[in-house]
């Protein structure tokens, strides 16, 4: 049986969330005290993994909640990462 695309989702996103040291987890994991997202920053939206790392577009209400963004975890964390999202393997994102 091939397993649903939400299955997928949910597995990768636990899957990058695991790559994630305690100080990264928590940065990514205070929702509440997070700045929004600003123009031009790169993230990951773990909530759809597909088009792989995104980068912020002016828009109201822009919130980083269930994303990963580049400037809260490590260069090494963030490779990692690229790794595990397939829309990104193969690809520079520097």
């Amino acid at each position: 049986m091939i397993p649903s695309a939400t299955a997928y989702g949910l597995f990768s996103r636990e899957a990058i969330l695991e790559l994630l040291d305690d100080v990264e987890l928590s940065r990514v994991s205070n929702a509440d005290g997070v700045k929004p997202l600003t123009q031009g920053e790169e993230y990951i939206d773990l909530l759809d993994l597909a088009p792989g790392v995104q980068t912020a577009k002016p828009s109201p209400g822009m919130s980083p909640a269930d994303s990963v963004r580049r400037v809260d975890v490590s260069e090494a964390t963030w490779a990692k990462i690229l790794l595990r999202v397939p829309a990104c393997r193969g690809a520079s994102h520097d």
